[in-house]
């Protein structure tokens, strides 16, 4: 299966956050597992921003990903069997053999949740990603400013006992969300 093919088969948000579920037994088993990690790497919401072609990749370039051929594309975000679905223009660490063992076995095969490398917010803030195009956006804003969202991104807190603490939100509608970023090319 190409990757263009395996990332245009992913959920939308909405579906994918539908489909977390059990969430704080899922979050109690995980944050042991990603804290013996070094906080190197959280749990993502696996879903697909836009629409890719044959030959595209989603990439990460400093704060906005956009779908791209060729260049430098080092691995971020992983599904749960370790398989590579988005990436960065800047190396980044692969998930140990161990890790991706493990936290498969604790969620599963049909899952929608993954891995992704860190992008570890400072105390009170959050990442924050919207689309325009084919383009994600992530900035960094305040926790408490939130607009609505949807939760996509967790990562061990290092207060005991140790849970896992909201990194990443996506705004906007589930409308919005799959109109933008489900389009090719404007169509």
């Amino acid at each position: 299966m190409s990757l263009a093919t395996l990332y245009n088969s992913l959920p939308g948000l909405e579906d994918a956050s539908n489909a977390f579920k059990d969430r704080d037994v899922m979050f109690a088993k995980l944050a042991p597992l990603l804290a013996a990690y070094q906080l190197q790497f959280g749990v993502c919401l696996v879903h697909a921003h836009c629409a890719l072609e044959e030959g595209e990749a989603m990439v990460a370039n400093g704060t906005i990903s956009r779908p791209v051929r060729g260049g430098p594309q080092y691995p971020e975000r992983w599904l749960a069997d370790g398989t590579p679905y988005e990436f960065n223009q800047e190396p980044t660490k692969a998930p140990p053999v161990e890790l991706i063992r493990d936290f498969h076995a604790i969620v599963g095969k049909d899952t929608t949740l993954g891995l992704f490398y860190e992008n570890n917010p400072p105390d009170g803030k959050v990442w924050l990603e919207y689309t325009r195009g084919r383009e994600n956006i992530v900035e960094l804003v305040d926790k408490d400013t939130l607009p609505n969202h949807f939760e996509t991104g967790w990562i061990p807190g290092t207060d005991g006992p140790l849970k896992m603490t909201c990194s990443m939100v996506c705004v906007g509608t589930e409308e919005d969300h799959v109109k933008v970023h489900q389009t090719v090319d404007g169509n």
